[in-house]
């Protein structure tokens, strides 16, 4: 699944990109993180910053760790929008996580 995900991402193709990761996870099949920031980056090119923000939520629920890219693309999103309270918010959970 995420190759396919990176393929929609590189083309642009944010909703299949988004959709590709819920049939795997109704599938029950373990995502890893690559497939994760691949959507979130197709979806930082579409200026998608709340499935952004929902693929952070859905990356913790997988258990799976968000590493610094996956905080980058999503800052870098967030910034482009102005939308600096989230980006706060984003910001203390990278400390944060970067202390454990």
């Amino acid at each position: 699944y995420s190759a396919a995900i990176s393929a929609c991402e590189k083309g642009d193709e944010w909703q299949w990109a988004l959709s590709l990761l819920a049939q795997g996870r109704n599938a029950r099949l373990m995502l890893n993180l690559i497939g994760y920031n691949a959507a979130m980056l197709a979806c930082l090119k579409a200026e998608r910053w709340w499935d952004s923000l929902q693929l952070l939520d859905d990356i913790r629920q997988a258990s799976l760790e968000p590493n610094d890219t996956t905080y980058g693309f999503l800052l870098m999103d967030l910034e482009q929008h102005g939308l600096v309270d989230h980006e706060v918010a984003i910001m203390q959970r990278a400390a944060d996580h970067n202390e454990e």
